[in-house]
């Protein structure tokens, strides 16, 4: 009976703060929202005439560096010359990259007679404005020497603003005009986010001489303002939308603010205060459980055991769990050791297997006895100045040690021919790659090391075979033995040739970077010390256990 009068005591208390906690909260977000109400009630307007007059300035602000272009550029001797001469070609050297800078979306120069001398555009062809010699025509007459209006251009509209050009010794620009100037940004989707962020409004464009119906909203927060932009003729030839969103009083601002604030302080105190006696109730013996099982330390467990309530109850069954823990581990430690075991053996002998299969193949070619020691020696060594883990210093000197296992199916008389192979020789030679991979494809232990054999032949501008990979499709280990294979291959002595000297060798694999080599590797190649002279050098198989 005790027991349970202990147990209920506990659940009590819990329950009782879980009351106490959801009560306040309940309260609180009744307060708030009564708070919102009023704020919501109190809604102050800014005028229509304000934002109007505001899109206005910022339209005028975006648009000044267009504006900017045309009034520099046409009053400019060099861009007369080039008028005159109607050569397109000088233009383009000092307009492309101006253009681009003062982010304009399309050029035209025309000359006096309004004869097209010059275009330059990056938008869709169908958003290229249209615009008719007549119109044209009407421009920078009467002694006003810029123009600025609107065109339709694809779904939306782009802003042109034009200049006749003149010399710069007519500094008030009415005397002969030498060409027009006209450039024009479109009212794309950056161009809307950027009008909509200047002036705090949502922005778009309805093509069409007037406002045919403007976007919904909700009357009782937002209002619409409304621009028109004028066409070539002065009308308008399409309207810009701004959605805008009120503002609220500051003195309401400062009110919520205040009020949120001592809600929010009074929470804090209340919280903390029930935080503290949760500890003590409940929190302190779940620790104790708690630090036990991430240590596994028993002793934590002493006065939680001895808990008549549910307390000690959860103390039993993790001291329990503990045990069970540690006779799995022991068990588990015992069937981990066996299987490393194993394993090492079984790697050793595979190891000893593949050393016999490559002393087998230098074996049966003289010419290049000892290389596949010696590249699996520079694989190795490559493989660890660029950071490889062990297992795949293990994979690349397997691999190393079976690059040329496919030439077992090459003919003798191909494999050992004195001179040059002709070109059906050759592609029979090239087939030792493929014949690799058939090989080794049965023996799973093998399998992550076979990219070796089938592609050490590749090459990093993929002129290489059997698959013409390129670049980072060829697979990293087989990267990185290319460098040793090749390295090996200059060094050493041919009967048609003698072996180079390692700096005739750095200089060749340094000229290939980036051709037939991964310029990675051949950065971590030419910081490795000279390597001495293969057939003056005594190697012995590098070991990866």
């Amino acid at each position: 009976m005790k027991l349970g009068i202990r147990v209920a005591s506990v659940r009590s208390r819990v329950g009782l703060l879980v009351g106490v906690i959801s009560t306040f909260f309940l309260l609180g977000t009744v307060f708030m929202l009564k708070t919102e109400s009023d704020l919501a009630k109190s809604i102050s307007y800014t005028s229509k005439s304000e934002r109007e007059h505001l899109t206005d300035n910022v339209v005028q602000l975006i648009g000044r560096q267009a504006k900017s272009f045309v009034f520099d550029y046409t009053y400019w001797d060099d861009l007369v010359v080039g008028i005159k001469r109607k050569d397109s070609n000088w233009i383009k050297v000092y307009i492309d990259p101006n253009g681009q800078a003062f982010d304009v979306d399309w050029v035209q120069i025309y000359n006096e007679k309004w004869e097209p001398i010059y275009s330059w555009t990056r938008v869709n062809a169908s958003e290229v404005p249209r615009l008719e010699l007549s119109q044209l025509q009407q421009l920078h007459r009467h002694g006003n020497p810029f123009s600025h209006f609107f065109v339709p251009s694809g779904k939306s509209v782009m802003e042109i603003h034009g200049g006749s050009v003149h010399k710069t010794a007519d500094v008030a620009r009415m005397k002969t005009v030498y060409g027009h100037f006209l450039v024009g940004r479109r009212w794309d989707a950056r161009y809307l986010d950027e009008l909509s962020s200047l002036t705090s409004s949502e922005a778009s464009v309805q093509l069409g001489p007037r406002s045919i119906a403007s976007p919904r909203i909700d009357e009782e927060t937002q209002f619409v303002v409304n621009r028109p932009l004028p066409g070539l003729n002065g009308e308008a030839i399409a309207t810009v939308h701004l959605v805008c969103n009120e503002h609220t009083l500051e003195s309401l601002k400062t009110r919520h603010g205040l009020a949120l604030g001592l809600v929010i302080g009074f929470a804090i105190i209340v919280l903390a205060t029930l935080t503290y006696f949760l500890l003590r109730w409940v929190s302190v013996p779940l620790e104790q459980v708690s630090r036990c099982l991430r240590s596994s330390d028993r002793t934590h467990l002493g006065s939680v055991l001895k808990d008549p309530t549910e307390l000690g109850e959860v103390a039993s069954l993790v001291l329990m769990s503990l045990d069970l823990q540690d006779a799995y581990k022991f068990h588990n430690d015992v069937l981990e050791y066996r299987v490393r075991e194993r394993t090492n053996a079984l790697e050793r002998a595979y190891s000893s297997t593949i050393e016999g299969w490559s002393r087998a193949m230098d074996a049966r070619d003289h010419e290049t006895e000892g290389h596949t020691k010696r590249v699996s020696e520079m694989a190795v060594k490559l493989g660890e100045a660029l950071g490889l883990s062990h297992n795949d210093l293990r994979r690349l000197y397997h691999g190393a040690l079976l690059h040329d296992i496919g030439k077992l199916g090459v003919p003798d008389a191909i494999l050992q021919k004195p001179g040059k192979l002709t070109e059906e020789e050759y592609e029979i030679m090239q087939t030792h790659t493929t014949l690799a991979a058939d090989m080794l494809a049965p023996i799973d232990f093998l399998h992550d090391c076979i990219e070796i054999p089938l592609c050490h032949h590749e090459k990093w501008d993929g002129t290489g075979y059997p698959m013409g990979l390129k670049g980072d499709k060829i697979p990293w280990l087989a990267r990185i033995f290319a460098v040793a294979d090749v390295w090996d291959a200059l060094r050493s002595d041919r009967p048609y040739r003698k072996g180079w000297s390692e700096e005739q060798v750095r200089e060749y694999i340094s000229a290939q970077s980036g051709l037939h080599f991964d310029p990675k590797v051949v950065e971590a190649y030419l910081k490795l010390p000279p390597m001495p002279h293969p057939r003056d050098a005594d190697m012995e198989f590098p070991r990866v256990a």
